[in-house]
């Protein structure tokens, strides 16, 4: 299928989408531009910019009417090859990248692209996120107030409302261009705290520690910081990582830039337990490891032999459909066990703060409209 017949199927299919989800579709005037624009003479690097920067937010934002599927694969389709065009121009003519565009204030522009990459509905998110679920049900809220920490594209708020729970949601993030509801800078945690709408029953901490900090005393003191604002019958969920690019073996010839610690189960369990009680430890995606175990090899590089096999594993092995009720399963007949937990792909440690504030102390937020 053409660039253009894409095109024209995605505004026939968005003309007869309703009004309310109107928000969510590609402005006629950049699809039109983009619609005339073949080479790289007719358009220039900066506006090749805009609309690969444009084309990513749409389809992360994009969410079809009720038996409209069709438009949700026809922009996945069109951002697949307004992708791989961009990645083309990017390497043929002088176009800025998205980091260092100077309107952006990425603090990790690295971990920012591979998030907004990334394909969420994964092998990975698709255990962890039916796990966050469940432990959020066990707590037996009627409407719990769930406060993420680090929420990134607020991937969390999205999987767990398509799983069917019923919450509140309240984002936090130091990336600006995430578009949270607020932005907290968590190394300045304690001097710049939060105002929050509410007190929450549930705070999110979804692999976010080990991006922080290197340094075990400074994650201390954000995790000291956090407890302050926690109240008494607040539960805490994280996830950390363990045989994700083989992270609990600290592997010298192993170096993934934007994971500043890596850390053993045992030991992301003492760091926690100084301001919280680790009230469990479960492991889980154990299927979502096999792509990492070609990085055992001291001879693996991204762009060998080795490292082609762990993207066709990750890419396309691992994310066949029938891994994902096999990996939950697995997940939760294996998570509890003593030594098998300590390789999976993460650890979830559900929590409970040593010390707490009253909810009297919460002020409200200025929040999204």
């Amino acid at each position: 299928m053409s660039d253009e017949s894409l095109l024209d199927g995605l505004k026939t299919s968005n003309a007869q989408t309703p009004d309310k989800y109107s928000n969510h579709t590609i402005d006629a005037e950049y699809a039109e531009k983009e619609k005339s624009t073949t080479t790289i003479e007719e358009s220039s690097a900066l506006e090749y910019t805009s609309l690969h920067s444009l084309l990513k937010t749409e389809r992360r934002l994009y969410q079809p009417a009720p038996g409209k599927q069709n438009n949700t694969s026809n922009i996945n389709s069109l951002f697949n090859i307004e992708a791989k065009r961009f990645e083309f121009q990017r390497n043929t003519v002088s176009v800025p990248s998205i980091a260092d565009d100077g309107n952006r204030t990425d603090r990790s522009p690295y971990l920012v692209q591979r998030l907004i990459e990334t394909n969420e509905r994964n092998l990975f998110n698709h255990v962890k996120f039916n796990l966050v679920k469940q432990k959020i049900d066990q707590l037996g809220c009627s409407k719990p107030r769930v406060l993420d920490i680090g929420c990134g594209l607020q991937v969390a708020h999205k999987y767990l409302a398509s799983l069917g729970l019923q919450f509140d949601y309240f984002g936090v993030d130091y990336e600006p261009n995430f578009n949270p509801d607020a932005v907290v800078d968590l190394l300045n945690f304690g001097t710049n705290p939060p105002s929050l709408p509410w007190a929450p029953d549930v705070i999110l901490m979804l692999d976010v520690l080990e991006h922080l900090h290197e340094d075990v005393n400074e994650l201390d003191k954000i995790l000291k910081n956090i407890g302050k604002i926690c109240a008494a019958n607040t539960t805490m969920i994280f996830t950390l990582p363990q045989m994700y690019r083989l992270d609990r073996f600290k592997l010298k010839h192993l170096h993934y830039p934007e994971h500043k610690i890596r850390l053993e189960q045992p030991e992301w369990v003492e760091l926690v337990n100084r301001n919280f009680t680790v009230e469990s430890v479960q492991g889980f995606g154990f299927l979502s490891v096999i792509p990492y175990l070609p990085m055992a090899s001291k001879h693996f590089k991204p762009e060998n032999m080795l490292g082609r096999l762990f993207q066709y594993l990750r890419g396309n092995v691992c994310e066949w459909a029938p891994l994902k009720p096999i990996d939950l399963w697995l997940s939760q007949g294996l998570g509890h066990l003593p030594g098998v937990k300590n390789y999976s792909n993460d650890i979830l440690l559900v929590v409970k703060p040593v010390s707490s504030v009253s909810p009297e102390s919460f002020q409200p937020a200025d929040t999204r409209a």
